[in-house]
């Protein structure tokens, strides 16, 4: 009941991934109240952190940190060194260089924010769209 409770009437889908263990490359930056905790050994919090985690558990992801600005980790994404990262703003420019989930992530002052994967990570964008759906 409790896992139906987490995701509607779709509860096989979560058992179904409870045994999935595949490693992401997570790419992640500070941003206050978005996502803190920029050490291995640091507690973690945030909307994105929160968000980040909500996946982990409905895909079966376990992510591999790896932090920066996020400029920095935006190049890593484009080179393909990084597989995810969360919180990329939608421009023309950036839609030809990452993949952008289906779904918003977040608006700001009518700015759209995704969850973004490496162009070559098309299994991860695929799996990623079918968690947030």
């Amino acid at each position: 009941m409790f896992l139906a409770f987490l995701v509607g009437n779709d509860a096989s889908a979560v058992e179904d991934n409870l045994f999935e263990d595949q490693t992401v490359r997570l790419g992640y930056f500070y941003r206050p109240s978005f996502q803190e905790g920029m050490q291995d050994d640091e507690q973690k919090n945030g909307f994105g952190y929160e968000y980040l985690q909500k996946i982990s558990y409905l895909s079966g992801w376990r992510y591999e940190y790896v932090y920066g600005t996020f400029e920095t980790l935006f190049e890593k994404l484009k080179s393909g060194e990084i597989d995810i990262l969360a919180g990329v703003r939608d421009t023309k420019e950036r839609r030809g260089l990452v993949n952008f989930s289906d779904f918003i992530m977040s608006q700001e002052d009518g700015e759209n924010y995704y969850i973004c994967t490496a162009k070559r990570r098309t299994d991860l964008l695929k799996k990623l769209n079918s968690t947030l759906s």
